[in-house]
């Protein structure tokens, strides 16, 4: 159980003229989920290298998945087989010299369904809110209300049973991959000092989401469908009653359990965007090998991330549910999130060095600088018949306007420097001791890596602690270790 207590009606948004008169209201969480579960996972990879001549190298590869996720009846749910995942590199040595080369890559590469989905999707999930007319003070030792009304509305977003296999997974589900192209240029010098500049490209070519269909199927029964079931459509597609694994952006084939049949909602139905993740790099690379006195490697980043999916977990709301997120939970949800993802840091500069002394003292350094993420504004849904008011500010409505993914600047750059120092005792019978000493963040530096990022409360007030600092660096961390090495 997991109590929400909303004296002020600020979180709940319940309606004080029917519901709960003087404001007040408490709501009560009732989950739980359990369960065994299983993912089988099969691939094999064929791969060729040919030289076709002293300065042109090609290498040709093919890779075949099988993901299979089961339920928690032991069922399989969802499976993808035969995603052929072919693979092409090619290596030029433009002067015959090994001094230099060019290389390009290029490949496909398929993401299986998380096995939480297994979990929070297929599993026997009891997921229960009550909501309590509440006189806003009274507590009980354990801080839970007391003096509670009657329950004005209850929300069954999972009722306990495994659901039919049919009914979470559309039935023409198609793969979920990416696709990826390097080419690079890297030139040695007579010292052994290495330069070398590499530019990348990936794409999601097609997405996996748990989306509501519930607007869609209402809609369907509305118009052409046969709504046979005892009770309205309305009522029993509540915004929330059928989640579907699906491809954003596609038509989907799904079972209805009320009706006993399958029906097909085309992607204007269902109201959702294809899912859209790129991601451009242009990386500029300097290498001293270990000569026996110091070793350098530094490099500067230039990347964008865009698009409207981060992947399996949102870091922008600090959502670590793998695979069911709140992206594509509802059409309204997925309005503005097109734009510069979380990840999307444009500048990075690093560098690593090493220097060993002649009595054996190794000192070492690791520096990173990177500009800051994007902010985002988020709010509740303007509309109060729109299924996504029941998720509170996870929209990117700020204050009531739409705006656009990471439209709010972004976080302010930082940097680290970590240092190391290490020295070895030489004892009887070639045994080492090796003394350690590690230093993280030499500067202490405190820059904000994170703030929240909500405009509202899940009510619909506005949030105080909007744009507050909810993440820092990592204070100065200092290490120290022994090493006993023996024969």
């Amino acid at each position: 159980m997991y109590w929400l207590l909303d004296p002020t009606n600020t979180y709940n948004g319940c309606d004080q003229s029917s519901e709960c008169p003087s404001g007040a209201n408490a709501r009560r969480r009732n989950y739980s989920s359990g369960g065994t579960f299983d993912v089988l996972s099969t691939a094999f990879y064929l791969q060729d290298t040919w030289e076709v001549s002293n300065r042109l190298t090609l290498e040709v590869g093919i890779r075949n998945e099988t993901f299979e996720n089961k339920n928690g009846a032991g069922e399989t749910f969802v499976e993808m087989d035969n995603q052929w995942a072919p693979r092409l590199s090619a290596v030029w040595d433009p002067t015959g010299e090994a001094k230099q080369k060019i290389y390009a890559n290029w490949g496909l590469y398929y993401l299986p369904v998380a096995s939480n989905t297994n979990i929070r999707l297929a599993g026997q999930e009891t997921y229960i809110h009550d909501f309590y007319d509440w006189d806003g003070e009274c507590l009980n030792a354990d801080f839970s209300p007391c003096n509670l009304g009657s329950i004005y509305r209850t929300d069954v977003l999972s009722d306990g049973n495994v659901p039919d296999t049919r009914s979470v997974v559309d039935a023409d589900l198609d793969p979920m991959y990416q696709s990826e192209f390097i080419l690079g240029y890297q030139y040695i010098t007579d010292e052994g000092l290495e330069f070398g500049v590499k530019g990348m490209y990936r794409k999601l070519e097609s997405s996996i989401e748990d989306m509501a269909i519930d607007g869609a199927v209402i809609n369907y029964y509305n118009t052409v469908g046969n709504w046979t079931y005892d009770s309205p459509v309305e009522e029993v597609f509540d915004g929330f009653h059928q989640y579907v694994l699906a491809n954003p952006g596609s038509d989907l084939r799904v079972f209805i359990e009320e009706t006993g049949e399958f029906i097909d909602l085309s992607a204007n139905d269902l109201g959702y965007p294809e899912a859209e993740r790129q991601y451009g790099s242009l990386e500029f690379t300097f290498h001293r090998p270990f000569d026996g006195s110091w070793m350098l490697d530094a490099s500067y980043t230039w990347a964008h991330s865009w698009g409207n999916n981060e992947g399996y977990v949102r870091s922008d709301n600090g959502q670590d549910d793998a695979g069911l997120t709140t992206a594509f939970d509802q059409p309204s949800l997925v309005e503005g999130a097109y734009g510069n993802l979380p990840n999307d840091r444009r500048h990075t500069v690093k560098a690593r060095g090493f220097y060993r002394f002649e009595n054996k003292l190794s000192l070492g350094a690791s520096f990173i600088w990177q500009t800051g993420r994007p902010r985002n504004c988020f709010g509740v849904h303007p509309d109060e018949n729109d299924f996504s008011r029941s998720y509170g500010a996870d929209t990117f409505y700020c204050n009531g306007v739409l705006g656009k993914r990471g439209n709010q600047g972004r976080t302010p750059n930082m940097w680290n420097l970590d240092m190391n120092a290490q020295y070895p005792i030489q004892l009887p019978g070639d045994q080492e001791l090796l003394v350690s000493l590690d230093v993280f963040n030499v500067f202490n530096n405190d820059a904000v890596t994170e703030v929240n990022e909500y405009a509202d409360t899940d009510g619909g007030q506005p949030n105080p602690n909007y744009r507050l600092p909810s993440s820092y660096q990592s204070p100065r961390m200092i290490r120290l270790g022994l090493r006993y090495d023996f024969d």
